[in-house]
């Protein structure tokens, strides 16, 4: 008899061939309930381990899943892991060579791993992608001031600046920009902008003394580093000890 005949009798029930022919995995998660999941450790309960281990499980099974490498590099470079990180961004970006995010987050990873060469061949890629993207101008001035392009620096915050760049930073980095091109005056108005957005930006207090200082106004440096001494913080103590008594 074919065995898609054969029917058994045990513990009084009729088992029938037919039984087995659904697949044991019928309640498996599929690759997109895989990648929700993750996508929801990641988002809401901001675990990163288990959001990368659902990521890998969706990748698993659907190799060319460009979101879920996408998220599970971000998930390893939030836990620091940045060289992995890189691996999956690239993955991203081997297989949509026009992803934005890719491309920017792997230029972020690489300036953490202080690679900064690297970092600004990717955020040159996000520019050339996305013209008009101050966060990759942003972060490519900060690199910039690193290999000590400081003119190149310069011209990337105010490129950020003008596309209105949300962040109070690129003030401060700006400003510290023209103290290194010695314009301590036009640091001291891009200090001023910081602290005008957010009064609690203590850096801004901190390098406007300096700049300050190096231009002879010790009572307005003074004023600054007092202000961050009241507020808790002691990065200017040498200096306060030194020349505001």
């Amino acid at each position: 008899m074919p065995i898609s005949q054969i029917s058994i009798v045990k513990n009084g029930l009729l088992i029938t061939s037919f039984t087995f022919a659904f697949p044991l995995t019928a309640n498996a998660e599929s690759p997109v309930d895989l990648y929700k999941k993750g996508l929801k450790k990641f988002k809401e309960n901001k675990d990163y381990e288990g959001a990368i281990e659902d990521f890998t499980k969706a990748i698993n099974m659907r190799f060319s899943y460009l979101d879920a490498y996408y998220y599970r590099g971000v998930s390893k470079a939030r836990l620091g892991n940045y060289e992995s990180a890189i691996a999956d961004y690239t993955k991203v970006l081997k297989m949509n060579k026009w992803d934005n995010g890719a491309a920017l987050n792997r230029g972020r990873a690489k300036f953490s791993i202080g690679d900064y060469e690297g970092a600004i061949k990717d955020y040159n890629k996000s520019i050339r992608i996305y013209p008009r993207n101050g966060a990759a101008f942003y972060f490519r001035g900060i690199c910039k001031n690193k290999i000590e392009d400081y003119k190149g620096a310069l011209a990337d915050f105010n490129k950020a600046i003008k596309l209105k760049t949300k962040s109070n930073d690129v003030f401060v980095k700006r400003g510290l920009t023209k103290s290194f091109l010695e314009d301590n005056e036009g640091a001291i108005l891009d200090f001023n902008k910081a602290i005008n957005i957010n009064p609690k930006n203590l850096d801004a207090y901190f390098y406007r003394g300096y700049a300050k200082f190096i231009i002879s106004d010790l009572k307005g440096a003074c004023h600054d580093w007092l202000f961050l001494k009241s507020s808790g913080n002691l990065d200017a103590k040498t200096e306060i000890e030194q020349y505001c008594n």
